[in-house]
């Protein structure tokens, strides 16, 4: 993992981890330097219209 997001730093692209399912692995990427994450441990699926959205920046 430490490869794959050093790899998506160095070309200039944000790095979501995707599949996250608890604290331990979040906490694991967040250390490694994942900048965004998803999975049923943040949220589960939702239809569009019931999401918050912020604008990247």
């Amino acid at each position: 993992m430490r490869a794959t997001i050093n790899l998506g730093h160095g070309v200039g692209l944000r790095v979501v981890a995707e599949g996250i399912e608890d604290v331990d692995t979040l906490d694991l990427l967040s250390d490694l330097g994942s900048d965004l994450a998803q999975g049923y441990f943040i949220s589960r699926p939702a239809p569009a219209h019931k999401l918050a959205f912020q604008a990247p920046g």
